[in-house]
C-alpha cells in the first residue's frame, strides 16, 4: 500500500484488505491468491540470499572473480549486469593448486559445490537448487554498480574479492551482503560502500513471458504480435521489456484515431491544425533530491515505466506503457567533482497515439514509476475526460486507474496531458512534482 511516495511491503495488510473488499463467498480464495504471491516472494528471497552466500564463497578462486568481471562487462542491457541463466553453463577454467593442471568446470557446476558444502545445510542439493532457479527466478541478476570510490573497470580480479549484496523484498535500510568467508555484512541503503560490490537482484529491463501466453506478465492487455526474442528455455520466452510493451501498444492502438482530429466547426485548439501522432519528448528529474529518490546506488541504471491512459465514449480506457532507461548521466549533469548535480533532460521521442478528441476526449493521464523487484500490488487512481457526440452534447467520464506495480517501486507521480494545451514545438511541460515531462503533436 502507498504511504508517501514510496510502496511499502505490507503482507498482513494485503490480507486483510481482500477480507474488506470481497464477499464472504470468495475472501477464502482470493487470500489464498494472495498468500501463493507472497510465497512465490518469499521463496524468491531466499533464493536470492542462498544464491549471494554461495557466489560469495566461490569468489575465492581468481578464475571465478575474472569470469564476473568479464561477464559484468558486456553490458548486455546496458548496466554492468548479466542473468546467471544465460550464463551458468559457461565454462570456467580453474587452476588446480597442487598438480597445475587446467580443470574446466561450469559456472552453475562451481556454485553447486559451494551449495553441497555450505554448513548447517542438511541434505544439500545443489542440483535441485539450480533447477529451483531456472524454474522460480529466471531473471536474477548479478550486477556491478559503479560507485563513488569503486566500479568494475578498476577491479583488480587478482587480489580484490568484493562483498556479494542481495536485494530482497523486505529488507528496510540495510542490504545483506556476504564476505567470501561466508560472514554477514550491513550495508545502508542510503550511503554508497567505500568498496566494491557484487548485486544479487531481479532484472528490471527483460519481461520472462510464459510460453503459450498471449498476455503480458505485469497487465491484462493482450500481446497478438511477436516483439523480438532476447532468447528462449523450456518454459519462457525473453524480451527487452520495452520491445514487449511496444508489441502490445501496437496491437491495442492506432487502429483508430485516423480521422481529422478537431472534427468540424472553428479551430480552437492547437492540435486541431494538425492530424499527427503525440510524441513524448523527453523528461527529467523535477531536482537532484528527485533522482536520488529513485537512484539507489545498488539499482545500477534508472528503469522508468510510464503510462499514458486514454477513455472513450463507451467507458473503455485504453494505455499506451513505454519503457525508458539508461545509466545515471543520462538524467543528471555532474559536471566535476566536487561540483553540485543537476538533473539533465533526457531524450524519449516515443510515439504515444493520433489523438482524435471525439473518441478519446479532452484529457490523457500519464503515470510514472522507476521499476524495482518487490512483491507484486497496486496503485489505484482516476482521471476526468470529457467528449462532445455528433449532436454537439459533451458528457464527462470519469475513469478509474488500477496500475500493477510492485513494492520496491519508486512512484514518480501522475499528471493530466489536455488536448488544447500547446502542442507545437517542443510542445507544453507538464510536472508530477517529481517529473518533468514535454509531449507535442509530430
Amino acid at each position: 500500500m502507498p504511504v508517501g511516495d514510496k510502496v511499502l511491503s505490507r503482507p498482513m495488510a494485503l490480507l486483510c484488505l481482500l477480507l474488506i473488499l470481497h464477499s464472504c463467498s470468495s475472501e477464502f480464495s482470493e487470500i489464498e491468491k494472495a498468500s501463493s504471491l507472497l510465497d512465490s516472494q518469499t521463496k524468491k528471497d531466499q533464493m536470492a540470499r542462498d544464491f549471494a552466500e554461495i557466489l560469495s564463497k566461490s569468489l575465492k578462486n581468481p578464475a571465478v572473480r575474472s569470469f564476473v568481471k568479464n561477464e559484468a562487462s558486456k553490458k548486455f542491457d546496458g548496466d554492468n549486469n548479466f542473468i546467471f541463466q544465460l550464463t551458468k553453463d559457461a565454462q570456467i577454467e580453474n587452476i588446480g593448486k597442487s598438480s597445475g593442471k587446467i580443470d574446466q568446470k561450469s559456472f552453475s557446476q562451481i556454485l553447486m559445490a559451494e551449495f553441497n558444502s555450505a554448513a548447517g545445510r542438511t541434505g544439500a542439493d545443489g542440483n535441485a537448487f539450480m533447477k529451483s532457479l531456472e524454474e522460480n527466478f529466471p531473471l536474477m541478476q548479478i550486477s556491478i554498480p559503479t560507485l563513488p570510490t569503486d566500479s568494475l573497470s578498476n577491479w583488480d580480479t587478482d587480489s580484490v574479492i568484493p562483498l556479494v549484496a542481495v536485494i530482497t523484498s523486505n529488507m528496510g535500510d540495510e542490504i545483506t551482503a556476504y564476505d567470501s568467508e561466508g560472514d554477514v555484512h550491513k550495508l545502508s541503503v542510503d550511503t554508497p560502500p567505500a568498496r566494491l560490490v557484487i548485486v544479487v537482484s531481479e532484472n528490471e529491463r527483460v519481461i520472462a513471458v510464459e510460453k503459450g501466453m498471449k498476455k503480458s506478465n505485469s497487465s491484462s492487455r493482450s500481446l497478438c504480435e511477436e516483439p523480438i526474442q532476447l532468447y528462449s528455455d523450456d518454459t519462457h520466452n525473453y524480451y527487452y521489456r520495452s520491445d514487449y510493451y511496444d508489441a502490445i501498444n501496437n496491437c491495442e492502438i492506432y487502429s483508430g484515431g485516423g480521422g481529422t482530429s478537431g472534427g468540424t466547426g472553428p479551430v480552437t485548439c492547437d492540435r486541431d491544425t494538425r492530424n499527427n501522432k503525440d510524441e513524448l519528448v523527453g523528461m527529467k528529474f523535477a531536482s537532484i533530491s528527485d533522482f536520488n529518490f529513485a537512484s539507489q546506488w545498488f539499482d545500477g541504471g534508472l528503469d522508468i515505466e510510464v503510462t499514458a491512459t486514454f477513455a472513450s465514449a463507451n467507458g473503455q480506457i485504453s494505455k499506451v506503457t513505454k519503457f525508458i532507461s539508461g545509466p545515471d548521466r543520462d538524467f543528471r549533469n555532474c559536471p566535476f567533482p566536487g561540483f553540485t548535480c543537476k538533473p539533465a533532460w533526457k531524450g524519449i521521442h516515443a510515439e504515444i497515439v493520433t489523438w482524435d478528441k471525439t473518441i478519446y476526449g479532452d484529457a490523457m493521464h500519464y503515470f510514472w514509476v522507476e521499476k524495482d523487484p518487490g512483491s507484486t500490488t497496486s496503485y489505484t487512481t482516476s482521471f476526468n475526460t470529457s467528449i462532445q457526440d455528433s449532436n454537439g452534447a459533451t458528457s464527462t467520464i470519469n475513469s478509474g486507474l488500477t496500475f500493477t506495480i510492485t513494492d520496491g517501486d519508486d512512484l514518480l507521480g501522475e499528471a493530466i496531458v489536455e488536448y488544447c494545451d500547446k502542442a507545437n514545438n517542443e510542445g507544453y511541460e507538464y510536472s508530477t512534482g517529481r517529473i518533468k515531462f514535454n509531449v507535442r503533436e509530430k
